[in-house]
């Protein structure tokens, strides 16, 4: 009796601190801005639909040539081609919706699971605040997400079978290059998708500040095991709460009585032979596994061209923001003045780098003992970076320099007192990254046409970037 008594006792109590624990992780998660996920997931959204729309004009467009020449060749085949085109393209749409499957996330799946938790427990929750709402909204917005995620899988899908059809349709007919035209976009099309799934699986302070809570806590845990995406996927081994994990083993052979009923079929086997070529094996799909884990969502299509990695990143996913700081030479231990600029550049492939800038040029005075700051003037730039070989950039300009305070903005309308530059040499990135700057640059540039306009030519300039993204 006494010891039921205990029992009872310990039952009651792990169930008081699960109790606990869940309100605890309720109660911090109100001071994580769960809002900020909701937003993330529906600008991830907009990206899809955006590039669906954008790549599915670009197809429209490759069959529309495909068309016009095939009128010229086979007008009948053409006349079936047509049909078929406006079928596809005025159902795809709607096909894609119907999307029930696509490669697992486990970042999203973690976080979709994560919000089912606590809205499970949002009785815990403050009524006064929004957070309720905020909880629901993310929810639906991480939910979209993932059918997005979906619905682009299939619209991949729908366009290569679309070009096998294609293939078999025109087949003793010359249209290659439409065809590497549809290859290339296809490809664009799969990179945007991984692109966008890429930065979701980059690191935010509210999503990780969620995950981190919820994994203080054993119910969670518990919560996940059951309802994830993965749990559905999977029968994970060894389930307590999974009667039907361990009926399913029952009746199955023991090594010792596999290994038994082998030398009673084959004869004698050499174990160490076949444990050394398992071991190869597992070599090889080491291999193919570090290769996987570098890209997740690579396909068995190898691109049959040189791509472009830029081109499937959006906008600001290819713009560089840097601060630039240049000292020019004077008579003193000090520099006369520093130029302290802010650039843009754009990325249009891989190996080059379009931008403009701006510099203040700060004065530092005339010498140790009289140091003064002071405004001695602005330049305008622009840049191009070209990619020479490893760390190394060939880097090209012209710039306009102002080398008097500015009393009025009426300078920026007449151009003539601005004194030119032109620029050309070498920069290298150098190993000088921290956590507050992702590139640093160290460059050499020659002033080639300064020399003829400027009573403060500098032959030669050192300048040293610093690129914040």
């Amino acid at each position: 009796m006494k010891y039921c008594f205990l029992l009872i006792l310990i039952l009651i109590g792990k169930g008081q601190i699960l109790a606990q624990d869940s309100v605890t992780i309720v109660g911090y998660s109100q001071i994580v801005d769960i809002g900020k996920m909701g937003v993330t997931a529906k600008a991830m959204v907009h990206d899809i639909e955006k590039a669906q729309k954008r790549y599915v004009k670009k197809f429209q467009k490759i069959e529309n040539k495909l068309l016009k020449k095939l009128y010229k060749i086979d007008s009948s085949r053409a006349q079936v081609l047509k049909a078929s085109n406006r079928v596809f393209f005025g159902s795809i749409e709607s096909s894609i919706k119907k999307a029930s499957n696509a490669n697992y996330f486990g970042r999203l799946d973690t976080l979709i699971t994560g919000l089912d938790f606590l809205q499970k427990h949002s009785s815990g929750f403050s009524q006064a605040s929004n957070s309720i709402k905020a909880l629901s909204n993310s929810t639906k917005s991480l939910n979209e997400f993932k059918q997005k995620l979906q619905e682009g899988r299939e619209l991949s899908a729908l366009l290569e079978e679309r070009k096998a059809f294609l293939k078999e349709t025109l087949k003793g007919i010359d249209v290659s290059k439409y065809f590497k035209s549809y290859s290339k976009e296809l490809y664009y099309l799969n990179s945007s998708i991984i692109e966008i799934k890429q930065v979701f699986r980059e690191p935010r302070k509210a999503e990780e500040r969620i995950l981190f809570l919820l994994n203080q806590t054993s119910q969670f845990k518990e919560f996940l095991r059951e309802h994830s995406e993965l749990a559905t996927l999977f029968r994970i081994p060894n389930d307590p709460s999974d009667p039907s994990g361990l009926s399913g083993l029952a009746g199955l052979q023991t090594r010792s009585q596999v290994a038994a009923l082998i030398q009673q079929q084959i004869g004698p086997v050499d174990f160490q032979s076949v444990r050394q070529n398992l071991n190869e094996a597992q070599g090889q799909l080491e291999l193919l596994k570090s290769k996987l884990s570098k890209n997740p969502d690579a396909t068995d299509d190898l691109p049959n061209f040189k791509p472009n990695h830029q081109k499937s990143k959006n906008f600001w996913r290819r713009v560089e923001i840097g601060s630039n700081v240049q000292s020019n030479r004077g008579n003193s231990f000090f520099p006369v003045t520093s130029d302290v600029g802010l650039s843009a550049g754009y990325k249009l492939n891989d190996f080059s780098v379009v931008g403009i800038g701006s510099s203040f040029k700060l004065g530092w005075g005339e010498g140790v003992r009289n140091i003064r700051f002071s405004s001695q003037g602005v330049a305008l730039r622009s840049f191009l970076d070209i990619k020479l070989k490893g760390s190394f950039w060939a880097t090209g300009g012209f710039e306009l320099n102002y080398w008097n305070r500015i009393n009025s903005l009426s300078v920026f309308s007449n151009l003539n007192p601005w004194q030119k530059s032109g620029l050309i040499g070498v920069s290298k990135i150098v190993s000088l990254n921290s956590k507050f700057f992702k590139k640093t640059k160290v460059q050499i540039l020659w002033d080639f046409i300064g020399k003829s306009n400027s009573p403060n030519y500098q032959p030669f300039v050192f300048r040293y970037s610093y690129n914040f993204r």
